[in-house]
């Protein structure tokens, strides 16, 4: 009768088995070897060593897939002894260098000098993505099943500001598959880490401040807000000191980008949560944006006619009225747009029952001031603002037609003092003209 085989030992155990064929004692060893054997670095880079490169990426994707697998796994035996397992320094050692060694590194050569638009340029996609997208998926795996890790405080050593800078460098990153991996993980970082949630804000910040005043590029500036977009929803009440300046000096000021048709949905979401969160920040928003108001680019005027409408939207009646003249201003200046999807775009802004109604409540101080705008619309060359302008007009004459006569008695007055300014100037180029004949002629 043969002698049964005895127990493998952890010298047996090699990174080619999988997690199954193995005790479950050894499950801890296993890992580690299949981490170890992905931290290896490929050689750089003989021809020769071109197909050796090649078998051992392929080796890496399959232990990143099996150890994947194992932190997906749901068998009640595993996951008690798992958390074991992931709560050793040399298993987790492992796990990190085998992350760092495969996605930190320099980035490809950009294929666009400019960021890159989704609605205007093509997809840049990354020839090594398909063994990429298994790491990142392995280490974004790992922050899940190990969540448990950070409130025991043994991750903080391993996943340091030092790390997700390194992580937030990769956010320039062309291919968006890439960015959208790297946003998942920041996310959740964030979320699970609140010891990093300062400095990570803060460099954020100076990758945005880096963008605005220097670079006027960067892939990630999209996928960050988002995540900033998120962060901002939990902000506490009442709203920090820190976080208001956050918005004044950081994210107002990228109202300016060139590339602001890129980023402005992202950037106007986060402008808007913080007034959702504070309505007082109504009077700084709209001071910012009126500050970096562009003067000779449309396509970013309309943005920022879109994003004033929102702003207006969760303005309360005492901010209004606080930036009452500088929105009748902004009105008024919209309404004489040399371009006419600039001046239909306000026009609209009376569509917005709030906003209207808002208007109308301060009507002596804006009808004014809008006025000969209005006025001066309605006979434009463009059938619909003519008609849009008139019909504003006739709004301010339902609600106070006394007001109306009155700005149209100042308007004339105003006309009719600028026609004698004219004919007393051209009375005094002719006496001028008269008695310098004379000295000529002699």
């Amino acid at each position: 009768m043969a002698s049964p085989s005895p127990p493998r030992k952890a010298d047996d155990v090699g990174p080619n088995r999988s997690f199954g064929d193995v005790d479950i004692s050894l499950h801890k060893e296993l890992l580690i070897q299949k981490a170890r054997y992905c931290a290896k670095p490929l050689e750089k880079k003989a021809t020769s060593e071109e197909k050796e490169n090649h078998s051992v990426l392929e080796m890496k994707a399959t232990y990143f897939k099996d150890m994947i697998e194992y932190f997906q796994t749901g068998e009640p035996e595993i996951k008690e002894d798992r958390e074991e397992v992931l709560s050793d320094d040399a298993v987790l050692k492992a796990i990190m260098q085998a992350t760092e060694s495969n996605i930190f590194r320099a980035l490809p050569p950009l294929v666009n000098e400019k960021m890159i638009d989704p609605d205007d340029d093509e997809e840049v996609y990354y020839s090594n993505w398909n063994f990429l997208q298994i790491v990142y998926e392995y280490f974004f795996r790992f922050l899940i099943v190990g969540a448990f890790l950070e409130k025991r405080q043994i991750l903080k050593k391993f996943v340091n500001m030092r790390f997700v800078s390194r992580l937030l460098e990769l956010f320039d990153s062309e291919d968006s598959r890439e960015r959208e991996y790297l946003r998942m993980i920041l996310i959740r970082i964030y979320a699970k880490a609140m010891r990093l949630r300062v400095p990570i804000r803060r460099r954020i910040s100076e990758i945005f401040h880096e963008f605005t005043y220097s670079t006027e590029r960067h892939n990630g500036i999209t996928a960050l807000l988002e995540v900033l977009g998120g962060i901002i929803t939990g902000f506490a009440l009442p709203v920090k000191i820190q976080h208001k300046i956050y918005l004044e000096r950081v994210l107002l000021p990228m109202h300016k980008s060139p590339s602001l048709s890129v980023i402005h949905p992202q950037l106007s979401y986060c402008v808007t949560q913080f007034i959702d969160k504070d309505h007082t920040l109504a009077v700084m928003v709209l001071r910012g944006l009126f500050k970096f108001w562009p003067t000779l680019n449309s396509s970013k005027e309309l943005l920022l006619l879109s994003e004033l409408e929102e702003v207006l939207e969760l303005t309360r009646a005492e901010e209004f009225e606080l930036c009452l003249q500088s929105i009748s201003r902004r009105l008024a200046a919209g309404i004489c747009s040399s371009h006419f999807q600039i001046c239909q775009r306000t026009l609209f802004f009376w569509h917005n029952d709030y906003i209207a109604s808002m208007i109308a409540q301060y009507k002596e101080d804006v009808f004014p001031v809008v006025y000969p705008a209005l006025k001066s619309a309605s006979v434009h060359w463009n059938n619909q603002v003519a008609e849009l302008s008139q019909n504003v007009l006739n709004i301010f004459s339902e609600l106070d037609p006394e007001l109306v006569d009155k700005c149209e008695s100042e308007a004339a007055a105003i006309k009719k003092s600028e026609a004698e300014a004219t004919s007393r100037r051209k009375k005094l180029w002719e006496l001028l003209s008269e008695e310098k004949k004379p000295q000529n002629s002699k």
